[in-house]
Order: C-alpha cells, then sequence, then structure tokens
C-alpha cells in the first residue's frame, strides 16, 4: 500500500484518505438504503450502519493495495 497521499502539497496517510471515501460512500448508500425501505427489515440500524462503513473502509484498503503502483502514478 502507498505510504500518502498528496493531495494538493498536503500529506494525508492512505488510512485516512480511504476512511474519508467510505464516508462518502456510505452517506449515499445509507441514504438509498433508507429511500428504499430497508432498515424496515433491520432490528439495529446503528448497528448495520457502522458494519457497513467497515465493510466499505475494508474494500477500499483492500482495491488500494491491490492497485497500489497505479493508484501511486495518478495520486502523486
Amino acid at each position: 500500500m502507498i505510504a500518502e497521499v498528496n493531495i494538493f502539497g498536503i500529506y494525508i496517510s492512505t488510512a485516512l484518505f480511504a476512511a474519508a471515501i467510505a464516508a462518502v460512500l456510505h452517506i449515499f448508500t445509507r441514504k438509498t438504503l433508507q429511500s428504499i425501505g430497508f432498515y424496515r427489515f433491520v432490528a439495529h440500524q446503528n448497528l448495520l450502519d457502522v458494519a457497513l462503513f467497515i465493510i466499505l473502509w475494508g474494500a477500499l484498503t483492500f482495491i488500494m493495495s491491490a492497485f497500489a503502483e497505479p493508484l501511486s502514478s495518478i495520486l502523486g
């Protein structure tokens, strides 16, 4: 995995970068699940939200580590 991401001259750790992207994806996924009424079938909505965020964060971390070389040339 690349050590850090350079965004406009500010170096950010890849874990924080992946968490920020996962948070944005989580917001869109949560709104989609709310609009289709999925949360009616869930006993603990907050627990599902945390699990969904962790799954998204882990998936993004895996993708970033698998494609570290192409991403490093794109991100700097």
